[in-house]
């Protein structure tokens, strides 16, 4: 059986049954062909876009097991990069459209029902559909803002019908897929001595502890026999899920669309949890020559950020810690983590699972949306549309630090420093459409009037020596 299949084409099967010679001819998908997409500030039909335009299946990105939006496009579409960073729980990935156009920002535009706004706080499960704007043809109409790129979500509406309730979820867990292998402490020490000798300087006092035992049977002076796999200390197997509900229904006079969103992921790293809540309404509705509705949501996020010292990432310590130091000393107050002298090893690593857990660095987000419109029917082929949207955003961070025994990097105090970000986008546009089909022509003409307001407002303190937190 062979398949042949192309681009805009319904795909034929043919069977070869000893046949020499195939002669094949493919129908055109004239469904897809007539498929509308939303193209800047209108829609059109996919025949008669010319630019470079990508449709994106939403079925396929809410069926992945991620918390953002962004990820869920990876590999979905060509053309459009998707880099996943660090791999922190509930971060948002890197997207690139068609490449770096920019010495600036390269990120690329989001519109979420008509709104410029930060699309990957927008929940997978609620999204209708996604369209890509990846040449200057089709992102002209937003100007400079468009140059890396549109990407345009359209959020769900109700179905005329009974109401209707829906329910997805999963539930599944993550791990590191593989660990490096390290050294045991014999061959550290072997190593260490080797490199030191071949370069002329002094071979720290535990690798020559640890060879003089292994090669002359002299007692050990300063290892203990502590063997400590740093990287099984610091990485788990976390849990992610999410639950969403929604309520949906309509009548021939309107719809409406109402989504409860739960979102938690553990992180494959110990204390680094993301959680998300959030709720969504969107209605439609028609009244003689009157069209009007709304798309509102709310949502909530939290996060604890993975803890560092001096820049190192906890895996950096992990790799760089040497197996000898136990992870934890109840004699070691405060804290109860192992410290050591780093004169014996000739290295400064921190004990990562006390940096994770002697420091709190919390991350809050809140953000509400609202698009009303109302749009009237002027005359038969013109039509006037006014919208109104706001954006309100609210970020609070908070970082404690708790005074900790730990050298050679201990926490010499107990610190706390917060901060607090507020911003506050309105944008209000009028638009007017005269749409036009005559014969075998379609004649669309807009008019756009775009007003945006934003303020944003940030204080943020610190303090040192606060109160022990033992």
């Amino acid at each position: 059986m062979l398949i042949f299949s192309f681009v805009g084409y319904l795909d034929s099967k043919i069977s070869l049954a000893g046949r020499a010679k195939i002669d094949v001819t493919l129908e055109p998908s004239l469904e897809s062909l007539d498929e509308v997409v939303v193209v800047g500030y209108g829609t059109q039909k996919k025949k008669d876009v010319t630019s470079a335009i990508a449709v994106v299946d939403a079925k396929q990105i809410s069926r992945a097991p991620v918390a953002n939006v962004t990820n869920a496009l990876m590999g979905v579409t060509p053309g459009v990069e998707v880099t996943n960073n660090t791999g922190k729980p509930g971060e948002a990935g890197t997207i690139r459209i068609r490449g770096v156009a920019s010495t600036n920002s390269t990120d690329p535009l989001y519109v979420v029902d008509g709104i410029p706004m930060d699309g990957t706080k927008v929940n997978s499960a609620d999204i209708e559909s996604i369209q890509i704007l990846k040449d200057a043809a089709s992102c002209a109409i937003y100007g400079a803002r468009g140059a890396n790129g549109v990407i345009i979500i359209t959020t769900k509406s109700g179905q005329s019908g009974a109401p209707k309730i829906s329910y997805s979820g999963y539930y599944g867990v993550e791990k590191a897929w593989k660990l490096y292998d390290m050294m045991n402490i014999d061959q550290w020490a072997q190593t260490v001595y080797e490199g030191n000798t071949a370069n002329g300087k002094t071979v720290p006092k535990l690798a020559t502890d640890i060879l003089n035992h292994n090669n002359l049977g002299t007692p050990y002076q300063y290892y203990d026999g502590t063997v400590t796999n740093w990287q099984k200390q610091i990485f788990h197997q976390g849990a992610i899920k999410e639950n969403n509900i929604d309520f949906s229904g309509g009548t021939n006079s309107g719809n409406y669309y109402i989504s409860v969103n739960q979102f938690k992921q553990d992180g494959i790293i110990i204390d680094t949890p993301y959680e998300r809540y959030s709720v969504r309404l969107n209605s439609n509705w028609t009244k003689n020559k009157f069209k009007f509705g709304e798309n509102m949501s709310y949502r909530y996020a939290k996060n604890e950020a993975e803890d560092n010292y001096d820049g190192r990432s906890v895996i950096q310590e992990a790799v760089k810690m040497t197996p000898n130091v136990a992870v934890y000393n109840p004699a070691s107050i405060p804290g109860g983590f192992s410290g050591y002298d780093n004169s014996l090893v000739d290295h400064d690593a921190s004990n990562p699972v006390g940096t994770l857990l002697r420091r709190t660095n919390m991350s809050y987000g809140k953000t509400f949306t609202m698009n009303v419109y109302g749009e009237y029917q002027i005359m038969k082929d013109l039509t006037w549309r006014s919208t109104v949207g706001v954006i309100d955003t609210e970020n609070q961070g908070a970082d404690l630090t708790l005074k900790t025994n730990m050298p050679p990097k201990s926490y010499a105090n107990t610190t706390l420093s917060e901060s607090s970000s507020y911003s506050y986008n309105w944008i209000l546009e009028h638009m007017l459409t005269y749409h036009k089909i005559f014969g075998k022509h379609d004649l669309s003409i807009m008019a756009d009037m775009s007003n945006e307001s934003y303020k944003y407002h940030n204080i943020s303190a610190s303090g040192n020596n606060t109160p022990d937190g033992g």
